[in-house]
């Protein structure tokens, strides 16, 4: 069991965390942005370090700042939570290079399921059902369509990455579809096609 752990989430995320381990014995420290530092998992936990701007690029997914404040706090290990750096093999690798534990599955494990195209690629392989879609991600739109009119509709269209969670679109009729698709999606990365639910609404 570890001593103390650094929380390298913020909200009711690293709240959560933070109340298991309190329950376990386990002390905690955590991190915040310059947009955060009166945000309730600062106040809940107590023992936080400014990392850096109030955007994540500066703060929350600064690798060197996340590490520096877990060594500065006397941490062992640094739980990411979910989003942020929590599925960036550079991170976890990183986290054991300076010789403290990184809370959550190997570099190797997330390079092989981080990705929903790897992710199902593996479960084929293990001969798990996975659910119809295409079996690859493509940026070219009209490949996309032509995928979207194999399956049965509605469809989701979503990034490859597992971190990008939303959903980039949802389509019923294909017609348009390869110039009314990709433009919505909310964040950057690939789309893989996936039937959505067959409920109408």
């Amino acid at each position: 069991m570890f001593r103390k752990i650094l929380i390298a989430n913020r909200g009711e995320i690293a709240c959560r965390i933070a109340r298991t381990c309190q329950r376990l014995g386990v002390a905690v420290s955590t991190v915040h942005s310059t947009a955060d530092a009166d945000a309730l998992h600062v106040k809940a936990i107590g023992e936080s370090i400014g990392i850096g701007g109030a955007p994540a690029s500066e703060s929350y997914l600064r690798i060197d700042a996340v590490i520096a404040a877990a060594k500065t706090t006397g941490a062992e290990a640094i739980h990411p939570g979910f989003g942020f750096l929590a599925e960036n093999t550079d991170f976890a690798r990183a986290v054991e290079a300076a010789g403290l534990v990184f809370i959550g599955p190997t570099p190797e494990t997330i390079e092989r399921l981080g990705d929903k195209a790897s992710a199902k690629r593996e479960a084929v392989a293990a001969g798990v059902p996975t659910v119809p879609g295409s079996d690859a991600p493509s940026e070219d739109r009209l490949e996309v369509e032509r995928i979207v009119r194999r399956l049965e509709l509605p469809v989701m269209l979503k990034a490859a990455p597992a971190a990008v969670a939303r959903v980039c679109g949802r389509s019923r009729p294909t017609t348009g579809l390869a110039t009314k698709s990709s433009p919505r999606c909310a964040r950057p990365g690939m789309p893989s096609v996936t039937p959505g639910s067959s409920s109408r609404s």
